[in-house]
């Protein structure tokens, strides 16, 4: 009986190490590739020494190296490559450094320090950001051993303190590059959040493990991608979604992202869209961004009922705002014509009134708001075409009494033309050359026989019509 226990345990030992599995093998480059990897490193701890000039030298050699497709597996090469970049970001941060202790001397000696003036700091190397990121997070995975494994992820965590810095050096150059430097500050800044992803799955700590680190690091990629263009905005979608993952009861911080949400989802799925608006109009009642948004949407759906509270609520969170009181205006003023065309004059002559009195309350706030201008007078214009289309009705009753309607009607005809030719006069001081303004004068003139200032309207109106502009306004005062 014991030979048999012990023949059993003789088994398992003879199939247990069937079970281990052997770590792969990393790839070896060939003696060519492992001596340009060799002369890089040694120019770069050249640099470490003394020589600054040295760092480019191991730049420029390991780029080299990794330009072939056929060396994209050699963790060493990576790795390097990793801490070559992450010595080019250093030098800025040591620039800053200086500039910061040298102001810092300057405000302790009170100015009064024998050193040169100091010269803004300059950064120089933020491009190398992105490349450090992806060096040490392919060296992360091509590690075989753990040894290599962690010494990736520690450069990881060294290249992460200069990201943000790296991101703002790129912000700041938005002026003198509008087209690339909002994306690059948008992909660094992105890119912290890749590294803390990588740092956390390693069990790692980040410099976003701060309270809500995370969370404003998103915020403001995804402000940044608002103004990056059109890469950036396609890849919104995802940031916005994980900052309502991590969205508190009530967090001011994030309702943009609702407005966000909305213009993004509005073209492909509007029903999701409207979801988002009402969510975020419930949850921040008090926002005026949503409360825009919401108004934009209701006025591109023609909602107009919908629109007067909203409008006058937009007022009392901006009440030196024209535009907005202008809208409301506007809204009446279609609203008038809807009710009108419909047969109910009473309400159309209400809101006509309303229109009126908003329109005059921006030109209260803005006396030179164009818009504001040309509307009253295309109310009254209005009236008087309508009045032109009762009188011509009016022009086949030759008999004395169909004769005296004809010359009444004439008059409220030619009243409303007066009451409305001010307004354009006023309209085409502000813009001389807006068409449907030198239309309207183009035509009051003709129908109070003044076809001196008629023509003068139609010859202008012409010239913009061929393209061209007008020098200066008939009416500027």
């Amino acid at each position: 009986m014991k030979k048999i226990l012990f023949s059993l345990v003789a088994l398992q030992l003879t199939f247990a190490p069937l079970h281990a599995q052997t770590p792969a093998a990393a790839p070896v480059p060939s003696p060519v590739v492992a001596e340009a990897i060799k002369k890089a490193r040694k120019s770069w701890k050249s640099y470490n020494v003394s020589n600054k000039d040295k760092l480019t030298e191991a730049k420029n050699g390991i780029d080299e190296v990794l330009k072939s497709a056929d060396n994209q597996n050699f963790y060493e090469a990576w790795y390097l490559k990793g801490l070559i970049y992450n010595d080019l970001l250093q030098q800025d941060a040591d620039g800053r450094d200086e500039v910061m202790k040298a102001e810092a001397l300057k405000q302790m000696t009170g100015g009064k320090t024998t050193a040169a003036p100091i010269k803004p700091f300059e950064p120089t190397q933020m491009s190398a950001a992105l490349p450090a990121v992806e060096a040490f997070t392919k060296a992360v995975k091509l590690a075989v051993k753990k040894g290599d494994k962690a010494d990736a992820l520690k450069g990881a965590q060294q290249v992460q303190k200069y990201l943000n810095s790296a991101g703002s050096d790129y912000y700041d150059l938005r002026e003198k590059d509008k087209e690339n430097a909002v994306l690059n500050a948008y992909k660094t800044f992105k890119s912290n959040l890749d590294i803390h992803e990588l740092l956390k799955a390693n069990k790692l700590e980040s410099m976003l493990d701060a309270k809500d680190g995370v969370k404003k690091q998103y915020l403001l990629v995804a402000q940044l991608a608002g103004y990056a263009g059109k890469q950036a905005k396609e890849e919104t979608l995802p940031i916005y979604e994980k900052i309502l993952a991590m969205e508190t009861d009530k967090d001011s911080a994030t309702s943009f992202i609702y407005s966000a949400l909305y213009d993004l989802k509005l073209a492909t799925d509007p029903t999701d869209a409207m979801k988002m608006l009402e969510a975020g109009r419930k949850k921040y009642p008090n926002d005026t961004q949503l409360l825009f948004t919401e108004i934009n949407h209701y006025l591109k759906a023609g909602k107009l009922e919908v629109l007067t509270d909203k409008l006058k609520e937009g007022i009392k969170r901006e009440p030196n705002n024209p535009s907005i009181v202008f809208t409301l205006g506007n809204v009446y003023d279609q609203l008038s014509k809807k009710y009108a065309a419909e047969g109910d004059a009473a309400k159309g002559k209400s809101y006509e009134e309303e229109a009126i009195t908003y329109y005059n309350k921006t030109l209260e706030m803005d006396a030179k708001n164009v818009d504001a201008i040309y509307s009253i007078g295309a109310n009254f214009y209005n009236k008087a075409a309508e009045l032109t289309k009762e009188l011509q009705k009016l022009g086949s009753d030759m008999s004395k009494a169909g004769m005296k309607k004809y010359d009444d009607k004439e008059k409220e005809v030619l009243v409303a033309f007066d009451k409305a030719l001010p307004y354009f006069q006023r309209a085409e001081s502000v813009n001389a050359n807006d068409q449907n303004t030198l239309i309207a004068l183009k035509e009051i003139f003709a129908r109070k026989n003044d076809l001196k200032l008629s023509g003068e309207f139609k010859k202008r109106l012409q010239v913009v019509q061929d393209g061209g502009k007008n020098p200066k306004s008939y009416f500027e005062k």
